[in-house]
């Protein structure tokens, strides 16, 4: 079993007069817990961000370790995608947060352009913008939408960010668009190489879109997928210290009506709740027109910001004693 932290907080190989800094082999960016974490207890941060993807729904699962599955999803989506409303359309002060980070006029790359919803407006405040995305289908609706004086600071580029090899750029951001890479580390280490200024990585966090319901009992976090946690704990683990700020949105949601009933009473089935408290709240919060249901969603966006660290990449403590 692995060693457990003492009623003093320290952990069991420290003596008490030991700072995390007495040792010779500590740098300044060489964080203590998160080497007492890969050393004493073998926590492998991007294993764990791994196991989040394998344990996705079967059809989440298959795009996040299939490039097929994926080029085939955007394909069939991007027809549709501006129509529905997204984290631009309904959080406007992401954009605003983004723009506080990465200031203006510089050199930005975006990591995840999809049609542009973030692109176009951060067009009007950056010198250029290398746009990067996966679907092919993705970037041609941006590029129809352009005019001539954004396409004079708008560089498309089709592929992964993991293969894309680019000279430099001020800033670099993304906005849900890191979900599958499966080399983590080495994706997070190549922003912060490439970056002179800032990296900026938004993550809306993934719950149901019956949360404020299923999760007002003394179980909390059903149905709720946290993994900013780990890239968190991804750049601490690289030296790095990343700022984080929480902003709040509401997510507009129209479901066919028995449907949304169906959904929920199958929750609250599952997870042992009690159906008719439960019920009767979701009625009261819902609109019902013509067989649609409307409700307004409370949804979580992290936003992920650090200054790029020099030399900042990965170092595996587990074999530091070996």
């Amino acid at each position: 079993m692995p060693d457990a932290i003492n009623a003093t907080g320290d952990c069991p190989n420290d003596s008490p007069n030991d700072s995390p800094n007495d040792s010779p082999n500590d740098s300044p960016n060489d964080s203590h817990f998160i080497r007492t974490l890969s050393e004493s207890h073998r926590v492998d941060f991007e294993e764990l961000w791994l196991d989040t993807m394998r344990c996705k729904k079967p059809r989440d699962r298959e795009r996040a370790f299939d490039d097929r599955a994926e080029t085939r999803f955007w394909e069939g989506f991007s027809n549709r995608y501006d129509r529905i409303p997204s984290l631009y359309d309904y959080a406007p002060d992401v954009l605003d947060r983004i723009l506080f980070h990465t200031g203006r006029n510089r050199t930005l790359i975006e990591i995840g352009c999809g049609t542009g919803k973030f692109t176009r407006p951060m067009l009007a405040s950056a010198h250029h913008i290398h746009a990067v995305d996966f679907s092919t289908h993705m970037l041609a609706k941006l590029s129809a939408k352009l005019t001539r004086e954004e396409r004079q600071k708008l560089t498309l580029v089709h592929g992964k960010w993991e293969d894309y090899d680019p000279e430099g750029a001020d800033c670099v951001f993304s906005v849900n668009a890191v979900y599958r890479m499966r080399r983590i580390r080495s994706a997070l280490a190549k922003m912060n190489r490439i970056a002179t200024h800032r990296v900026v990585i938004v993550w809306t966090m993934q719950r149901s879109v019956f949360d404020a319901f299923i999760n007002r009992f003394q179980r909390r976090g059903l149905v709720r997928n946290q993994e900013y946690i780990h890239l968190m704990a991804l750049l601490y683990e690289m030296g790095i210290d990343p700022g984080l700020e929480f902003i709040d949105a509401v997510k507009p949601i129209v479901m066919e009506r028995d449907r949304a009933f169906a959904e929920l009473k199958e929750l609250l089935i599952r997870h042992n709740l009690p159906e008719e408290e439960v019920m009767a709240a979701f009625g009261k919060a819902v609109r019902i027109e013509k067989g649609e249901l409307f409700f307004q969603c409370p949804l979580k966006v992290a936003l992920i910001h650090w200054s790029p660290v020099p030399g900042g990449e990965y170092i595996d403590h587990r074999l530091a004693n070996l």
